[in-house]
């Protein structure tokens, strides 16, 4: 829908006007409409443009996303194997990981030098994303997801029980879900 169409859309809807057209007629090009018309029209033309600007800030973001994983993935390179979720023996690692809590997106787990480290952690489980799948979990991480239930935590002593989040062309997430179903710790390695 262009421009056009929507405001003539909401001016048929709201105002009564049957066309946004100059007909060089006073009768036809002036209207008497009541405020409350008015705040509606304006309202509807907000919230046109508050759901494009939406749309196209998605599609942004997943763009930035990728850009970053790409310089992530030159300072961290580190193979990470292509496998589904598992819930084999757990393996106890030594890596630094920087964690921040209930991040809304990746952008808050780069940007955040506040946060808490952990250099044992404990993979309970490793979950293979697809990039698509993958852009989709850094770009909502607070989403509920049914692959976390039940995993996470803090280690007696301490250090954290993750689950190792990767996908093809990106760089590996660790995520705490302290027993919920969404991100609610993610981190990355850093080395």
């Amino acid at each position: 829908m262009t421009t056009t169409d929507l405001f003539t859309r909401i001016a048929q809807t709201h105002l009564s006007i049957d066309t946004l057209e100059t007909r060089h007629r006073d009768s036809l090009d002036f209207h008497d409409v009541g405020v409350w018309c008015v705040r509606d029209a304006l309202q509807a033309a907000y919230d046109a443009g508050l759901a494009e600007g939406r749309r196209n800030a998605t599609a942004a973001r997943v763009s930035r996303f990728q850009a970053i994983d790409a310089w992530l993935r030159t300072r961290t390179a580190r193979s990470c194997p292509n496998t589904t979720t598992t819930t084999e023996r757990p393996m106890i690692e030594n890596l630094k990981i920087r964690f921040v809590r209930k991040p809304q997106d990746l952008d808050d787990v780069l940007a955040s030098i506040h946060g808490e480290w952990a250099n044992r952690i404990e993979i309970q489980a490793r979950k293979a994303l697809t990039e698509v799948e993958y852009d989709e979990f850094a770009s909502t991480p607070l989403a509920d997801r049914e692959w976390l239930a039940g995993l996470g935590g803090y280690l007696e002593g301490s250090g954290r029980r993750v689950v190792e989040v990767t996908a093809p062309n990106r760089t590996t997430l660790y995520v705490d879900p302290s027993g919920s179903t969404y991100g609610r710790y993610v981190g990355l390695r850093v080395d």
